[in-house]
């Protein structure tokens, strides 16, 4: 392979990234192995325990979970919002 040949280089580095890994057990375990991985979870924070650790063995030095504020969708503001315009359609009929 010669110095430039940047497409070959890139097949090799893309194909020894997914052969000469642990990257498919590792998409398995992530997938499969923590089940649905909703923010603020018990198996999104087990999931990221293990995506740590996996840095950790692969000799990133100093891996870390870091805590971050999100903003979630609370759905019984949709409820509200929902009744209050059934309500609203109600009088609309009533009153035509």
């Amino acid at each position: 392979m010669s110095s430039s040949d940047w497409h070959e280089a890139d097949r090799f580095l893309v194909g020894e990234s997914w052969v000469g890994s642990q990257l498919e057990s590792d998409l398995l375990e992530l997938c499969e192995g923590f089940g649905i991985r909703w923010a603020g979870t018990d198996a999104e924070r087990r999931a990221a325990g293990y995506i740590r650790g996996r840095m950790e063995a692969n000799g990133l030095p100093a891996p870390r979970l870091e805590e971050f504020p999100l903003q979630t969708w609370d759905y019984a503001l949709a409820m509200l919002a929902k009744e209050r315009l059934a309500r609203e359609m109600a009088d609309v009929v009533r009153v035509g």
